[in-house]
């Protein structure tokens, strides 16, 4: 089954539990299954380099990369979405 890293915002946000889970349940719809990276097992006060580590490492285990709508505005995503071209995943925006 196709793995898809679901690429969002989450610091300094207060909604991407939800954001995530609707962007998720559209994933299963079509038979695929859904990464999170608030889902990576690290606890939440974890430093963000650890974080962005484990984000990355996450990505490159997936074939498609699904950025949420507001991807541009956060530096996490921005970095993500770099990988993501650098290791030549299929995107969608």
């Amino acid at each position: 089954m196709k793995r898809v890293y679901i690429s969002l915002p989450i610091s300094g946000t207060t909604n991407y539990i939800q954001r995530g889970q609707a962007m998720a349940d559209r994933v299963r719809s079509v038979g695929m299954t859904p990464v999170l990276p608030y889902e990576s097992g690290l606890p939440t006060k974890a430093p963000y380099i650890f974080h962005m580590v484990v984000d990355t490492l996450l990505l490159l285990t997936c074939g498609i990369i699904w950025f949420d709508s507001a991807w541009w505005g956060s530096r996490g995503c921005k970095w993500e979405h770099r990988v993501a071209v650098w290791a030549g995943k299929m995107i969608i925006t």
